[in-house]
């Protein structure tokens, strides 16, 4: 048995697994709203999700025509992960940015998508795409232009967004769980320094490290943002038990932060706080 074929397709195959798990991530927190806001959590696994089926079918494409249209799927989502990682990030980290910073990043995806699938036209992405074939799987092997450059660029300035943000949410925050948050994704996202080294240096003709880049930093984010939404149903399973009862109950998270009170244990360090002021 050749395990190297078998480990192989076992991780191509998962491809679809795992567009399939990031859709249904991103449509159970669909309508979960963040401050009236569209989640734009959900956007990020929508575009991971097209991505991760795109690069699948472009694996498994039987000629350049067919590859080519997978790949114009898969670099759809390649494309709006920064656009819709920017502005998750600035909800999760509570920064604001306006309506025309929006406009303009998704118009910088849509740009950037177009410049791509007219490709053959101007060859501003790659001078030219050819189909290989490596242990049964369609490979593409390409010459890069300055529009692939253009699309790394802004992966970097994602990164640095990321990076910048985090690093000053988690520096203004009191709150323990917070910070856990901040740093779980601050370490994650450090590989992809990795993958942009090895792409600028060339080292991508023989081993592509984005698909696993993308879809590790995406399971990632994915997993923290699961695990926080999993604590917001406690929240709520809580308040349907204690908040109209008339005894003073909180809801104590395992960094001993208070994350809940009903409104009789408002009442009770209310009038205590004004008993310590008195005396």
């Amino acid at each position: 048995m050749d395990l190297q074929k078998v480990f192989l397709n076992l991780i191509v195959y998962a491809l679809p697994i795992i567009a399939a798990g990031y859709s249904v991530v991103g449509i159970k927190l669909l309508k979960q709203k963040v401050e009236g806001q569209f989640n734009y959590f959900s956007a990020l696994m929508f575009s991971s999700a097209i991505y991760a089926l795109g690069y699948f079918l472009s694996l498994n494409s039987q000629n350049i025509e067919m590859m080519i249209l997978a790949r114009d799927l898969a670099n759809l989502g390649v494309i709006f992960i920064p656009t819709f990682g920017i502005l998750f990030v600035s909800q999760f980290a509570k920064v604001k940015i306006s309506q025309p910073i929006k406009y303009l990043l998704v118009t910088l995806s849509g740009g950037l998508w177009i410049l791509y699938i007219t490709n053959p036209i101007h060859h501003l992405a790659f001078n030219w795409v050819e189909l290989i074939k490596v242990n049964g799987f369609s490979v593409a092997s390409t010459s890069k232009n300055i529009g692939y450059y253009l699309i790394l660029a802004y992966y970097i300035v994602f990164l640095l967004f990321l990076i910048v943000t985090l690093i000053k949410a988690y520096q203004k925050t009191n709150s323990p769980s917070l910070k856990k948050s901040y740093r779980f994704i601050l370490v994650s996202i450090q590989v992809s320094w990795l993958a942009v080294l090895v792409i600028l240096m060339g080292g991508d003709k023989y081993v592509d490290p984005t698909p696993v880049v993308i879809l590790y930093i995406s399971a990632m984010i994915g997993l923290n943002e699961v695990k926080n939404d999993l604590f917001e149903l406690e929240i709520n399973r809580w308040k349907q038990t204690f908040w109209n009862i008339g005894e003073v109950a909180f809801l104590i998270n395992g960094d001993a932060e208070i994350i809940c009170m009903n409104p009789a244990a408002r009442l009770f360090l209310r009038e205590t706080r004004k008993v310590f002021l008195k005396y």
